[in-house]
Parts: C-alpha cells; sequence; structure tokens
C-alpha cells in the first residue's frame, strides 16, 4: 500500500506481483535469505528467480511469497466464483500458476477459496481445476471460431 496508490488483484496475482510479495515479504523481515539471492531478486525484478527458488525450495521467503501468492490466487477466484454462481466450476489458468503448481496444495488452495462464510458450503460443490496447457485461451478461440463459423 505504500508504493502504490491502488493494490489490485491484479496488480498481485500476477508475475510483477510475485515480485512485490516478495519485496513486502523482505522489506517486513519475514524469511530466510542468503544476501546474494536477495540483491539478485531485487536488481532482476523479475519473477523467474523467485519461482525457481521457491519450487526448488532454496529460499524460504521465495516458498512465503509463492505461497502468498497462491493463497490471495485463490480467494479471488472463490470471490469471482461467487460474483458470477459458477456452479459449473472455475478454472484457474495463467503461466505462473503452471510454474508453481508443485508448490500448490489442493487443501490449501480450497481453504482459500472457500474462505467465504456462509458461503463455504456453496464454493466448496464448485469444481476447481488447473488448466495446464500453455495455449487455452488460443485453442478455445480458434474452437469458438470453427464452431460459430467465422473460420474455414
Amino acid at each position: 500500500m505504500g508504493k502504490f496508490p491502488h493494490v489490485s488483484y491484479e496488480r498481485v496475482i500476477s508475475g510483477p506481483g510475485l515480485v512485490e510479495l516478495y519485496q513486502f515479504l523482505q522489506a517486513t523481515g519475514r524469511g530466510r535469505e542468503q544476501a546474494a539471492l536477495t540483491a539478485s531478486i531485487l536488481s532482476d525484478g523479475k519473477p523467474e528467480a523467485v519461482v525457481t527458488a521457491a519450487v526448488n525450495k532454496q529460499s524460504e521467503r521465495c516458498v512465503l511469497a509463492a505461497q502468498m501468492f497462491l493463497s490471495i490466487l485463490a480467494a479471488e477466484a472463490g470471490n469471482l466464483a461467487l460474483k458470477i454462481m459458477a456452479r459449473g466450476g472455475v478454472y484457474v489458468g495463467g503461466g505462473m500458476v503452471r510454474r508453481l503448481l508443485p508448490l500448490l496444495s489442493a487443501a490449501e488452495f480450497m481453504q482459500a477459496f472457500t474462505s467465504k462464510g456462509v458461503m463455504r458450503d456453496l464454493l466448496a460443490a464448485m469444481p476447481v481445476h488447473i488448466i495446464l496447457t500453455d495455449d487455452a485461451g488460443l485453442l478455445g478461440a480458434a474452437r469458438y471460431a470453427g464452431q460459430s463459423g467465422h473460420c474455414d
């Protein structure tokens, strides 16, 4: 909040958002870290170093940032599911999710997804799927175009 005038879910649950979460943890002294890795991540500003160190469990702070990222993603997916009453299920995709998959705990994800008070049971009944394909959006658009007669 001290860095941006408004902090949206979109800002946080993205590649740059993962780096921001890492920086937040570093600034607040959470998670042990080797000084060289911290300096590298802060100077580079790209999420790949955080993802790699988290997935390989080389950095407590990177793991914490990834877990925070996945928890916030799950909470927002739950918010969206409630807003649109996604009784048929929710599909979560994106490059960050695929890269962080080794750290994704179904139980923890569902805890954050369903943590909505009296709406918990409704959300618990909604299936949640992780999209593993890189080009799901392109495939969906091609299928729609083919079905609607917009391409030959």
